[in-house]
């Protein structure tokens, strides 16, 4: 068997775990990049939050398009219940065609903004 093939499948029996390439994920702009250090570090919790909630949609963009760049993504999507009521949930489908595997999507949604915290 060839070796590369070899590498490949001991990859993909691998167990989801903790980031498997420590470090930076560059976002490839140079301007960000910088105030970042070299990019997001991997491994770390990040929030992206809406301004409002006419930015919702671009949030939401920005969080799966860096989701798709990391190994194992998951996406914990944590929201107020009115929120969804006003604003809608991620759908299956819509995640899928980003690239995103629905399945290491983790929503959340609380009562009450000060709830959101905690979770």
């Amino acid at each position: 068997m060839d070796e590369q093939l070899r590498q490949r499948l001991m990859s993909l029996q691998r167990i989801p775990g903790p980031v498997e390439r420590p470090g930076l994920l560059p976002l490839g702009i140079p301007a960000i990049d910088k105030v970042l250090g070299g990019g997001l570090m991997r491994g770390a919790l990040h929030e992206i939050a809406a301004a409002g909630e006419i930015h919702l949609p671009a949030a939401a963009g920005f969080a799966l398009g860096l989701a798709v760049c990391t190994p194992s993504p998951r996406l914990f999507w944590i929201t107020e219940d009115m929120g969804l009521a006003e604003s809608g949930a991620p759908h299956g489908a819509g995640i899928d065609a980003f690239g995103f595997a629905p399945e290491r999507l983790v929503m959340v949604s609380t009562a009450h903004r000060r709830d959101m915290l905690r979770a």
